[in-house]
């Protein structure tokens, strides 16, 4: 098969020799009959195609008859006739590479194409796969399909999402849905969700989202009360200051029992709403019944409607929310005012609530939502636990910018909080004395309040100074 290609060759030079670059000039009365017209007729003849002839042409014009090789095919001689060095070409020729397949030095097709650089028609290497896929995936569906062929493979996946590139695309080109699917399966593992829930809920907006769904809400509640109840029960046993309260606690529950009870119920503080309707929801007879009963003038009239104690006090709660009433005591006067049923219940939904988050603590919008209460009622509730806990030798309720509102059963807490208090309270003092009494004083010397008023801040003021700074 060499020998009749080879042969085809030499005919067609002979045909139409190898000239140089830009061929031969015909004279002005030649008619021009080009090169390719010569072989065309030479390869209608044989019955090969313009090109093949071509092709042997050149192999036969690169190796003269005595440098061809035997054993070695045509195709191999064809393609190191690209080397444009004879010498090198000839010399290359005679030293056969090693064969890694076959385990023999020889020449191959693909061995000739890797030795003058062209592409080899069977890929072996890595980059010579890689190519190869790329000229075939050059349409987007063709990409696609073998994109997500290949990624089925998990050793291919692990492989391409080392790739910064490729993985920012791949969660680029994603939808809102792909992303949650990949999000699920990505933190299968208890800790890692726990980590991207920590992460993410950092964010306003996600938190926001996150507490609109009830059922992530509660999960989430259920889950810190838990929590809480885990830490508190820990606390009461493990420090003094949680056992001392769970034993006062206890002692304490038969007078919050009694407490409540104390407190009146709807049937009794409507007493004349009982039976006002029948059972078919029609009105009842007139309560005035109940006045003839009991013999006593103007019960009729406090029965009615708007006449009971509860009435009074809803009204009193809607002015006071409008802003028409008076405004509550604060917490201060509070402190020292009867306590009502109301604030002692208020103060035990808050000794629990910081019972089981002890030792740590509690703002004031966090202990607002814990419990159930509005500002003011938690206000009162703090006020009113501070008195019970100075009444059962409990530990006394503090406030610090880091933990917020919980029980402080430390030396050394408490002693710098008593100096924080201290300091600040002595700054308003000196503030009223420079600021209010000493301008007082200024404008009317002879003001026989302003003279003693002075005297007595002044007096307190040097108190704080050496209770601030007691001597070691």
């Amino acid at each position: 098969m060499q020998r009749i290609q080879f042969t085809i060759g030499d005919h067609a030079l002979e045909i139409e020799p190898m000239q140089q670059v830009g061929g031969a000039h015909p004279a002005p009365s030649e008619d021009l009959f080009g090169v390719d017209a010569s072989l065309q007729i030479y390869a209608d003849d044989l019955g090969l195609s313009l090109s093949t002839v071509r092709n042997y042409r050149f192999a036969a014009h690169r190796w003269p008859e005595e440098q061809r090789r035997h054993g070695v095919s045509h195709k191999v001689h064809y393609i190191l006739a690209s080397i444009g060095d004879d010498t090198e070409r000839f010399e290359t020729i005679g030293a056969p590479p090693l064969d890694e397949r076959a385990g023999v030095r020889r020449w191959t097709t693909g061995l000739a194409k890797k030795h003058v650089g062209q592409r080899p028609d069977r890929p072996e290497t890595v980059p010579q796969k890689v190519a190869a896929i790329h000229r075939l995936a050059g349409d987007d569906e063709v990409a696609a399909q073998v994109a997500a062929d290949v990624l089925r493979r998990p050793a291919v996946a692990a492989k391409v999402v080392a790739d910064d590139t490729a993985r920012h695309m791949v969660n680029k080109a994603q939808t809102t849905q792909h992303k949650t699917e990949v999000v699920h399966d990505l933190i299968e593992d208890d800790t890692v969700a726990a980590q991207v829930a920590s992460d993410v809920l950092r964010r306003p907006e996600v938190a926001a989202r996150v507490v609109a769904d009830d059922t992530a809400r509660h999960a989430v509640n259920r889950a810190q009360t838990d929590s809480s109840q885990q830490q508190a029960d820990t606390f009461r046993r493990q420090t003094p200051a949680g056992r001392a309260g769970g034993r006062a606690g206890g002692r304490a529950g038969g007078e919050e029992d009694r407490a409540d009870r104390r407190v009146p119920g709807p049937g009794r503080r409507l007493p004349s709403f009982r039976g006002r309707l029948r059972e078919d929801g029609a009105p009842a007879a007139r309560p005035a019944a109940v006045g003839r009963r009991t013999g006593r003038p103007g019960a009729e009239r406090r029965a009615l409607p708007g006449r009971s104690g509860l009435d009074r006090d809803c009204r009193r709660d809607r002015r006071r929310r409008r802003g028409r009433g008076t405004r509550p005591p604060s917490a201060g006067r509070v402190a020292v005012a009867k306590r009502s049923p109301a604030s002692e219940r208020h103060a035990d939904l808050i000794r629990t609530a910081l019972f089981e988050v002890a030792p740590a603590g509690m703002v004031l919008i966090r202990l607002m939502g814990s419990c159930e209460l509005s500002r003011w009622q938690t206000r009162r509730g703090l006020a009113t636990l501070r008195d019970l806990c100075a009444e059962r030798g409990w530990p006394p309720v503090t406030w610090t910018r880091d933990l917020g509102y919980h029980f402080c059963a430390s030396e050394a807490e408490l002693e710098e909080w008593e100096r924080a208090w201290l300091s600040e309270k002595l700054t308003q003092f000196r503030r009223v004395i420079t600021g209010t009494i000493g301008p007082h004083l200024a404008l009317f010397p002879k003001s026989t309040w302003a003279g003693y008023l002075s005297d007595q801040m002044k007096a307190i003021e040097s108190n704080l100074t050496m209770a601030a700074r007691p001597p070691h």
